[in-house]
């Protein structure tokens, strides 16, 4: 027999390990590697021409 974990609303959720919990995991540690990345110089490029045309366009 599976058990179930409880959810925060008191519902049993889905059985604990297994794909769901793997893929969870793998999601997690690539959202942390793309936190680690940065923003790219190009994009921050992108934003400071934006910047800059938005203060044009209010003189």
């Amino acid at each position: 027999m599976e058990m179930k974990e409880e959810t925060s609303a008191g519902m049993l959720g889905r059985p604990k390990g297994g794909a769901a919990d793997t893929v969870s995991e793998k999601l997690r540690e690539y959202y942390v590697s793309i936190q680690n990345d940065g923003i790219p110089e190009k994009f921050l490029d992108l934003l400071e021409k934006l910047d800059e045309a938005e203060k044009a366009a209010k003189k």
